[in-house]
């Protein structure tokens, strides 16, 4: 596993399940997070997206780790050949 990638989850709520996720940091564009009404979210490797103020980043996996954002992180990267 990358040690750039992250580990997310959604921020305590009464049915939000606890799974942990990897996000990839943020491209670094050179433009705010928030442009007018547009708000740039996180996504996993395995797709689930975090909107600003709906996750929090965690030191370690205290609870499941997503099984897709693993597999995922567990793949080679790709080369662009084949």
């Amino acid at each position: 596993m990358s040690d750039s990638l992250r580990l997310i989850r959604f921020i305590p709520r009464t049915g939000v399940p606890r799974t942990v996720h990897l996000v990839p940091p943020p491209a670094r564009t050179g433009q705010p997070v928030t442009i007018g009404d547009y708000v740039r979210v996180l996504t996993a490797l395995c797709g689930q997206q975090f909107a600003p103020g709906e996750a929090e980043m965690l030191s370690h996996a205290s609870e499941d780790l997503c099984r897709r954002c693993a597999a995922a992180a567990a793949q080679p990267p790709s080369t662009g050949e084949q």
